[in-house]
């Protein structure tokens, strides 16, 4: 392990995280924003990493060369979970 200049932490070897598929990451992922936050999938740039399935749900982002191609999901990620769109509904703290 080596650490550089901008503070990252990594192998002194090359293609040390080869098989890492990529990283899926979504948006404050609180139970109240499942159905408003869509995670996105970041892929691998590497060919020699394994493959990692898309689910309808998830965007995607992967580098082609220089440039960051993006890609948004085919599905409202509430579908998923079988959840209204605007759920949840009503006051999370009601008084009474």
């Amino acid at each position: 392990m080596s650490r550089k200049l901008d503070g990252y932490w990594t192998a002194t070897y090359d293609h040390a995280h080869s098989r890492v598929s990529g990283v899926l990451v979504v948006k404050n992922p609180a139970p109240w924003t499942w159905t408003k936050n869509t995670p996105v999938l970041w892929q691998s740039p590497d060919p020699a990493s394994l493959p990692a399935p898309i689910f309808p749900t998830w965007a995607t982002t992967q580098l082609a060369g220089i440039q960051v191609e993006r890609q948004p999901a085919i599905r409202s990620v509430h579908t998923a979970l079988g959840l209204p769109e605007r759920w949840p509904t009503g006051d999370a703290f009601p008084r009474e």
